[in-house]
């Protein structure tokens, strides 16, 4: 991590600093988790921290030796190096996309680093952890923001990173899904794997839990996106009921191939999930 990248975050963070960003419901800002007022330092703290869980995550579920590299660069196309796909370590999985599904493949690593670090991050779900939550979703989007900014497009139309609206897409859903958790299990499909849980979004409980943190989460972001010049986002979120009905559509929709989806970010999603499968499996992260 460069001293660029510090001085990015810290710069973010002032700016959306002077907005409502982390504001609660009675005008104030959030307080910390141990009850003290949040600092410019604490909230940098956060984001370089869930940075750094990112990397190591890519190491954990082995993308280092798949790309075949002792470092990962964030804007290198995967197909950068010529004879990529005929590399013994990734033979697996060259034998089981298409040529389109492998113009996807760097955005579905950044996707499972993003997810393995968040979920790092969020740890256990309870009520009182709440403002917490709402606080590092803020962090965790601060540096997706950034990273907008660096992505590359190949001449051939591979990306590195998935667009920052559907990073925020699948961060939101993971808060949705703290809701689910108890008594949640993870089901595998024929193209994609889905949370099966008795609990519903319904009653006052929930409610208030899409109040105070989910609709706020939002406007976290779209103020950090506004700083952060993220240009792309606020069109790829659309409205923010759009996004619940999509979240909503996701998690319950009985065919994810036939669920009427109103944003970039969940169809982007809906693209990456089946080639996110494929990969899982044929590196054996899914069993």
């Amino acid at each position: 991590v460069d001293s660029a990248v510090l001085i990015g975050i810290d710069r973010l963070w002032k700016q959306a600093l002077q907005s409502t960003v982390l504001i609660d419901d009675t005008g104030n800002l959030v307080n910390d988790v141990d009850g003290s007022k949040l600092t410019l330092e604490r909230l940098a703290h956060l984001s370089l921290t869930w940075l750094v869980l990112h990397e190591l995550m890519h190491i954990r579920l082995g993308h280092l030796d798949l790309l075949g590299s002792a470092q990962l660069v964030e804007t290198e196309s995967d197909e950068s190096v010529d004879g990529f796909w005929q590399r013994d370590e990734i033979a697996d999985i060259a034998n089981v996309l298409s040529s389109m599904e492998r113009k996807l493949f760097r955005p579905c690593l950044e996707l499972q680093a993003d997810n393995e670090a968040t979920e790092m991050m969020f740890g256990v779900f309870a009520e009182s952890e709440w403002g917490r939550f709402r606080i590092e979703a803020a962090a965790i989007f601060v540096v997706m923001a950034l990273m907008e900014k660096a992505d590359v497009v190949s001449s051939d139309g591979t990306k590195t990173y998935p667009r920052v609206a559907t990073r925020f897409f699948t961060l939101f859903a993971q808060l949705f899904q703290y809701w689910l958790y108890p008594g949640a299990e993870l089901k595998a499909g024929d193209r994609e794997s889905f949370v099966n849980t008795p609990r519903k979004p319904q009653g006052k409980d929930f409610e208030r839990y899409m109040k105070f943190v989910l609709a706020f989460a939002i406007n976290d972001a779209v103020q950090i996106a506004l700083w952060a010049e993220a240009k792309t986002f606020l069109t790829d979120l659309g409205e923010g009921s759009a996004l619940f009905k999509d979240i909503f559509e996701i998690q319950y929709a009985k065919d994810l191939g036939k669920a009427n989806l109103n944003t970039n970010a969940a169809i982007e999603w809906r693209e990456l999930l089946p080639v996110n499968e494929k990969i899982m499996a044929a590196s054996g992260l899914r069993g």
